[in-house]
Formats: structure tokens, C-alpha cells, sequence
């Protein structure tokens, strides 16, 4: 435990740090009694925890593990205050293991201000320029700009796996600013675009699409301007390819949607059935018939056509068949299984009662 980051700057949002090196934010409450919103998670951008601190407290059962109920005068005790943070963190729905501290994502983020020249060496205004730098971007960078240095650490760590993907979402934005956002988009799309290498047609695009992105790295734009105009050329030319594959493979999807439904419309039928005999006996297969119900749904709900900016739809990639097909037959075979006992048991109690 570590509680030098407590008392928090602001009055609503303390700040702590567990043990590994993840910053955490806690959303602090103070009320004179309990009140039921404080249940509704806080927002993911803001906080992890809950602390409320109640005038009066009184204990609670079956409140979520990121809420955390304390007395008001529990403030007196801070070691106890960073306890119970602390003990709600592994419970927050944004519970996150620091991959590096937040140091390491502000050299990086600084030198990414660096290219074409060589890395600076980061000095003791190194935050303060990034700072001032982010200031004035879009999005989630900006945000980081209006942020204390608490609050920044903790955002570095939730929003960026690694320092180095926080400085190539730099080296993006400067890329930006030069008016070159086209080849931001473009290495955007293909590094979206998943494609099976496994599946033997696609193999040669899967193969081109990891190479294409070695040399699209965003730092390339500045040291190697050549042959990332060249990369730009050829990604290009993969993009035109892909399209053209990805429209042949969604249209078998769509067939294979059809054709998965039409396979399990007596399941549907039998859910129905299986769910009536559910309500007058002791229930089974209400696992199988909502696995069933969700997986009809998410196959209902595949575009009919995948969107001409988009590099996939939704988790179908380039190779690959929506994983609610398999698990649609599979359900509904559980269905049939458990229609059978349900039918048996009754057929059993028809013989006993005559």
C-alpha cells in the first residue's frame, strides 16, 4: 500500500497506486445517508472505485465490489481510507495490471515529439512539454493536456497497453498536422483489417499485411520518408485487393447465415415448446434456449453488406465464419436434448398417474 497519494487534490477523485504500479482513481461521495445511485457505476474515464462516505453507515449486502461504504470521520484515518481503495480495486470493472509506470509513458510520449531528430534526452520540463503539447489535441490526447499529474498517470495506464503505443498515437497526431492524416488512416484500416493467415487463398494478403506494417510504423514517416512513400504505394494496392476478397468471403457469411437458420428453425420451435413445459415442471435447458435466443440474434443482426470504409464487419474477419454459427447448432441441439427429457418426464407421469 501506498498512501502518499492521499489526500486527493480535487475533492471528488483520490488517487492511489497498488502495489505492481497501477494508478487507480476513486471517485469520493460524501452524503449524510445512504442513496440508491450509488450502486450505478462511475465513469470509466473518471474513476475505478466508489468511496462514499456516509454520515450515517450502515452496513449493506449485495453491493458491488467496486463500492466502498465508510463512516465520514474514517477520513481521520487515511491508512485506512487506502485499505479499503485498495481492497475495492481488484473488484473495478477497469482492474488493470501496469504493464509500465507512468514514467516510462512520459519519455516516450516526449520523445515522440523528437522525429526527424534524434531522440532528446528528456530533462525535468519533459512532462510539462508534453503537457502542452497534448493540450491542444482531439480526444483522449487532449484530455491527458487538462489533466493533473495524478490523473494523467492513471489515464496512460487505462487507455495505452504500452508506452510505445501512447507515442506512436503521437507520432500520429503529428502526422496529422502535417496534413498527411490519409496515411494515418490508411495504416489505421489495414492494421484493423485481421485476415487468416491459416486459410491458403488469403495467406499471401496476411503475409503483405504484417510486412506492410513494419514499414507504416508512424516514426517511419520521419526517419525513413522514402520507402514509407513506397509503403504507402503498395498498402494501397493491398487495400484494392483486400475489398475485392472480403466482399467475395461476407457473401458466403451471408449465405452461411442463411443457411445456419434455416438448419435450426426446428430448435427455435422447440425452445418455444421446451420453454412452456419448463413453466409447469422442474426446468432444464434454460442455459441452451438463451445461448440459442442470443446466438439467432447476433446472426439476425449481420449487415446484409460490409461497409465500403469499414475493414471488417464486426468480429467477422477476412477467413473466418461468425463464431454464433457453431454456437447456434451447438444450442440447439441442447434444446432438442433437453425438449426429449422434458417430453420423457411427462410421458413418465401420464403412466404413473393412470
Amino acid at each position: 500500500m501506498t498512501p502518499a497519494l492521499w489526500p486527493p487534490s480535487l475533492p471528488e477523485v483520490a488517487f492511489f497506486r497498488d502495489q505492481r504500479g497501477a494508478v487507480l482513481a476513486a471517485e469520493v461521495v460524501r452524503l449524510p445517508e445512504w442513496l440508491p445511485f450509488l450502486v450505478d457505476p462511475p465513469d470509466p474515464l473518471v474513476a475505478d472505485i466508489r468511496l462514499a462516505l456516509l454520515e450515517r453507515c450502515e452496513r449493506r449486502l449485495g453491493l458491488p465490489g467496486w463500492l466502498v461504504l465508510l463512516p465520514e470521520e474514517v477520513t481521520q484515518d487515511p491508512g485506512r481510507v487506502v485499505e479499503e481503495a485498495l481492497k475495492a480495486w481488484p473488484r473495478s470493472p477497469s482492474y488493470r495490471v501496469a504493464a509500465a509506470p507512468p514514467e516510462d509513458y512520459v519519455v516516450a510520449g516526449f520523445q515522440a515529439l523528437c522525429p526527424p531528430h534524434p531522440p532528446c534526452e528528456p530533462g525535468l520540463r519533459a512532462r510539462e512539454s508534453l503537457t502542452e503539447y497534448l493540450r491542444e489535441r482531439p480526444g483522449i490526447l487532449g484530455r491527458l493536456g487538462d489533466e493533473g499529474r495524478d490523473g494523467f498517470n492513471r489515464l496512460v495506464q487505462l487507455e495505452w497497453a504500452s508506452p510505445e503505443a501512447f507515442a506512436a498515437d503521437i507520432l500520429k497526431e503529428r502526422i496529422r498536422d502535417a496534413g498527411a492524416g490519409a496515411l494515418v488512416d490508411l495504416g489505421e484500416f489495414i492494421a484493423a483489417a485481421e485476415v487468416s493467415g491459416s486459410v491458403g487463398d488469403f495467406a499471401e494478403l496476411a503475409a503483405e499485411r504484417d510486412a506492410l506494417l513494419g514499414r507504416l510504423n508512424p516514426s517511419r514517416y520521419f526517419s525513413d520518408a522514402r520507402d514509407f512513400d513506397r509503403a504507402v504505394a503498395a498498402a494501397g494496392a493491398w487495400v484494392e485487393r483486400y475489398q475485392r476478397a472480403y466482399a467475395a468471403h461476407y457473401r458466403e457469411v451471408v449465405q452461411a447465415a442463411c443457411a445456419t437458420l434455416e438448419e435450426i428453425a426446428p430448435a427455435i420451435g422447440a425452445a418455444r415448446t421446451l420453454e412452456s413445459l419448463n413453466a409447469g415442471s422442474r426446468p432444464v435447458g434454460e442455459d441452451a434456449v438463451r445461448r440459442l435466443n442470443a446466438a439467432v440474434e447476433e446472426i439476425r443482426l449481420l449487415p446484409k453488406a460490409p461497409g465500403a470504409s469499414e475493414p471488417r464487419t464486426g468480429d467477422v474477419a477476412l477467413g473466418h465464419m461468425p463464431r454464433a454459427y457453431t454456437e447456434a447448432r451447438l444450442a440447439a441441439a441442447a434444446v432438442h436434448a433437453a425438449l426429449d427429457i422434458q417430453r420423457r418426464r411427462a410421458s413418465s407421469s401420464s403412466s404413473i398417474a393412470r
